[in-house]
């Protein structure tokens, strides 16, 4: 492919990480968590189990549209992850783009009929979930190349504005006592479109303009999948593994006991999120390390990791009490955040420590496999507590075993590879 052609209006490459992108990045976090805590809070509150059932529902099984993808952002994340925007081969990073709305948009068209026609055209959750591929597929994809480049504070820009309008969307739906999942999902997809657009705004030579038309194009996208897919089927691989506990609780248990559980593992996300709020530029840090820098690097995250749970373990009491207080309709969820809470710690370590190092150092294929363990232990794991003792309980327990031996299988592989450098 041609790279003489680059993205004009580049930055220095050698200030990739400034303190006004962390604390943009840091900002678009706060936004994020604010509006998932108050939606969190008010809809359980205001609505039925049946409506934050059902958006539960969809939430749990929106994250895995990532793999129609195929893997194609992950691996030009791994092949361009370290060039500045100057250095970016323009043209064909607008055939990138333009290929994957059209490859996302042809997936829905396959798929949405089949699954309206399946369920006797009747609306449901997965149709939502479907409907979501294209914009929730291009903003991962804007997102990565905004972060890959060291633009910060127009990724984090887009993710304000979103999470902004969906906080007043929901709250104008909770002002006018609106009950059914439908509402709630339809203006989470319309927004997602919306945000689709902003991305495109914000940058728009990355998606208008001249774009590559060699022949090698094609090969360019075979090997985007061959070096990402790994990547990504570890990725959504570990999603599963996450949410197996809930795909129990989904369907072995009625919907007023996913919402308890939903709730309690709501809660640990939400102190996740609080806590992995400059995770988005670990990665494009890491890439840009010399390798021997790396041992270091991973250690100082996972000791971050550990002070980071030991931190966050106070605030789980008051957390209790507001839910007591405020929220007694919701008080079954406790047992299980008892249990859950100590999940958080497997997962920073394993996500913000182990994901970004096996990233950065190229470990595609040990992520895949350390993640395929984990993910057919999860369900092994809480089918055996399912079977033995029918209790959501022991599931939460099992959950916490499974994410801690993810974490040392992660931890082993790269500390062998970090003996080879």
């Amino acid at each position: 492919m041609n790279t003489s052609e680059c993205m004009d209006h580049s930055e220095n490459g050698s200030a990739f990480l400034k303190k006004s992108d962390l604390i943009w990045t840091i900002f678009a976090n706060i936004i994020t968590i604010t509006a998932a805590v108050l939606i969190g809070l008010f809809m359980p509150a205001l609505t039925d189990y049946e409506t934050y059932a059902g958006y539960r529902g969809y939430t749990l099984f929106v994250a895995y549209v990532q793999f129609v993808q195929l893997g194609f952002v992950n691996g030009m994340s791994l092949r361009y992850g370290n060039l500045d925007k100057n250095k970016l081969p323009a043209g064909l990073f607008r055939s990138y783009t333009r290929f994957l709305i059209l490859s996302q948009f042809f997936i829905i068209l396959l798929a949405a009929p089949v699954l309206y026609a399946a369920k006797g055209f009747k609306l449901t959750p997965f149709l939502f979930v479907i409907l979501t591929i294209l914009p929730d597929n291009m903003r991962l994809y804007y997102g990565a190349v905004y972060a890959n480049t060291g633009r910060f504070k127009e990724n984090a820009l887009c993710q304000i504005i979103y999470r902004l309008s969906l906080l007043i969307c929901f709250a104008a739906l909770f002002i006018t006592k609106k009950n059914g999942w439908i509402y709630y999902l339809g203006c989470t997809l319309i927004l997602n479109l919306l945000s689709f657009l902003t991305y495109i705004l914000v940058d728009p030579s990355l998606t208008f303009g001249r774009a590559a038309r060699e022949r090698g194009f094609f090969s360019e996208v075979k090997e985007n999948i061959r070096r990402g897919a790994p990547v990504m089927f570890g990725e959504q691989l570990g999603i599963l593994m996450l949410g197996a506990d809930s795909m129990f609780a989904l369907f072995l248990f009625d919907s007023r006991q996913f919402s308890f559980y939903s709730f309690a593992v709501y809660v640990v996300v939400t102190a996740y999120t609080v806590l992995n709020a400059a995770n988005a530029v670990i990665f494009p840090y890491l890439k840009r390390l010399d390798k021997k820098d790396m041992g270091s690097r991973y250690s100082i995250l996972k000791k971050m990791s550990l002070g980071m749970f030991i931190i966050s373990v106070p605030c789980f009491i008051p957390a209790r009490l507001l839910i007591n207080r405020f929220m007694g309709n919701y008080a079954g969820a406790l047992p299980y955040l008892d249990i859950l809470m100590f999940t958080l710690l497997f997962r920073l370590l394993g996500e913000m420590a182990c994901a970004n190092a096996m990233k950065a150092m190229d470990m595609e294929k040990e992520f895949f496999y350390s993640n395929l363990a984990a993910c057919i232990l999860a369900f092994a794991a809480d089918a055996l507590a399912y079977a033995l003792w029918k209790d959501l309980r022991m599931i939460a327990a099992a959950s916490v075993l499974v994410y801690a031996v993810w974490f040392f299988i992660c931890d082993m592989k790269i500390r062998r590879r970090l003996q080879k450098i």
